[in-house]
């Protein structure tokens, strides 16, 4: 399929872009809005969800929220890092992703000491330690770096991108799910379930999503 030209325009604007510190910024800052909506509304899912099926707040509200929006900036601004780089695009994706979430769950962690109960930074007698998701965190916004670098070459529609964060999603968040599931005896409690949901499986598709607006952005930028 031979592109379009509004595509082979855009990537050789891309192209000719200087790669610096400003050209960075400009890609962090076109994903920061976006993550702040999406660590809001996750905040709200999950108190929604937990006062529907558990009949109790999910937890204290402002350092949840805190700890929830600055999981949503650094993450998916680590991830967001090359969506206006061409050459190097894939590989400061992966590498931002990769070095990004553990930075956003250490953060994230210190923002919610205040909280009165924590599912899932101060985990239950045989989840995973915080260093074990730190890592799994590491890998999962690593691959989904990498995958949406790959995918958003171009004008891939909305779509596409949930699809990463989905796949993403499944394999990484799967297998918590499972390893929690394993270790809880006899089973995982629904606020657990619930916290899950949230955060490891709606919450990579919205990331997806986040960078779908800032590459749309940068390429209504170069028309």
């Amino acid at each position: 399929m031979v592109p379009s030209v509004e595509r082979r325009e855009w990537v050789a604007d891309r192209n000719q872009r200087p790669i610096g510190m400003g050209r960075l910024l400009t890609s962090i800052l076109r994903v920061v809005w976006p993550s702040i909506v999406l660590g809001v509304a996750t905040r709200l899912l999950l108190m929604v969800l937990t006062n529907i099926f558990v009949g109790q707040p999910a937890g204290s509200f402002l350092p949840e929220l805190a700890s929830r929006v600055i999981w949503s900036v650094v993450a998916c601004s680590g991830v967001g890092l090359g969506t206006g780089l061409a050459k190097r695009r894939v590989a400061a994706m992966g590498i931002g992703g990769f070095a990004g979430a553990p930075l956003a769950f250490d953060l994230a962690r210190a923002a919610r000491k205040g909280a009165v109960e924590l599912i899932r930074f101060e985990p239950a007698t045989g989840a995973p330690s915080p260093i074990a998701l730190a890592v799994v965190k590491a890998a999962e916004y690593g691959c989904l770096g990498i995958l949406l670098g790959l995918t958003g070459r171009g004008k891939a529609p909305a779509s596409r991108y949930a699809l990463v964060g989905l796949a993403t999603s499944m394999v990484f968040g799967g297998t918590i799910l499972l390893h929690d599931a394993l270790a809880a005896p006899p089973l995982l409690p629904t606020a657990a379930i619930l916290d899950w949901l949230v955060n490891e499986f709606f919450f990579p598709i919205g990331c997806a999503l986040v960078i779908f607006t800032a590459d749309r952005r940068d390429f209504a930028g170069s028309r």
